[in-house]
């Protein structure tokens, strides 16, 4: 990898699980991209209001057929400690919600990298910073934002109806003893109740049968497309909201915010001073 990078002058990566949404592999991650892209290249990082992003990273996942309550999937850090060794390592089963620290994330990659740009939802929505960055003239800079502005959303999160609506036929399934889960392995809270029963071989939830069928269901329908393009042109599109019990400690949520504030101030300050903008983040 490090090769294919080094092969280009300019290489602009955009994946969000380069850094992962699980604030238990960042540091691992930011380790990783150091030794992969080195510490000359400029980390953007793209954040949001915090409440914001759980509620999206909560989305995704029921988007990709882990369909769970809220108050199954967020977590305490005791919590997840305890639950740690059963989660899947290749998707994210459990959120710790005490371990959601910008400040945190922000000085891993100050730490390793030269240059590191903070991006908030003003700046990504005027795209100014890359007018900066790659010293576009304002013709190129405009082009580029009437693309972006026009640009069709892609992956758009359920709508609060397609939420509901996804649980119901969850529901549903379950009374004939089926889940989407059991497309996956079990979820940890499931592992842990089996080994706490002694019941260590038992692997999987649901019978081959009815597995099979629900697999074909699948191809068959896509509920996924049904929910993210089918239903809003029937019922008005209404965002989901998490239950208001799901909260972050209070003295976290706090910092979040203000580094947020801290690092959009500091990019305004860089952009419309028209200073050189990585020379304002040495």
């Amino acid at each position: 990898m490090r090769t294919v990078v080094d092969s280009y002058q300019n290489l602009l990566i955009s994946l969000e699980s380069l850094a992962s949404t699980n604030p238990h592999l960042w540091q691992e991650r930011a380790d990783k991209n150091r030794d992969i892209f080195g510490e000359d290249a400029v980390i953007l990082l793209t954040l949001r209001e915090p409440l914001s992003y759980l509620k999206s990273v909560y989305q995704q996942t029921i988007h990709q057929g882990m369909v769970r309550p809220p108050h199954e999937f967020f977590c305490s850090s005791e919590e997840y400690k305890r639950l740690e060794s059963l989660v899947a390592k290749s998707k994210l089963e459990l959120y710790d919600i005490e371990k959601l620290d910008y400040n945190w994330l922000i000085n891993l990659y100050r730490d390793r990298f030269k240059n590191v740009i903070v991006v908030t939802p003003k700046h990504l929505k005027s795209l100014k910073f890359i007018q900066n960055l790659y010293n576009l003239s304002n013709e190129d800079y405009t082009s580029l934002k009437l693309k972006a502005d026009s640009a069709k959303i892609a992956n758009k999160s359920y709508s609060s109806s397609a939420m509901r609506l996804t649980f119901i036929r969850e529901r549903i399934l379950k009374k004939f003893g089926v889940t989407t889960l059991a497309l996956n392995n079990l979820h940890a809270r499931d592992r842990e109740l089996l080994l706490l029963n002694d019941q260590k071989g038992f692997i999987a939830l649901k019978p081959e049968l009815a597995q099979g069928l629900l697999t074909k269901f699948y191809n068959l329908v896509n509920w996924r497309w049904l929910m993210q393009n089918g239903l809003p042109r029937l019922i008005p599109y209404k965002p989901y909201k998490l239950p208001e019990d799901i909260k972050m400690p209070e003295e976290l949520y706090l910092s979040c915010i203000t580094v947020l504030e801290q690092e959009e101030k500091k990019l305004d300050d860089i952009i419309y001073t028209n200073a050189e903008l990585l020379k304002g983040y040495l």
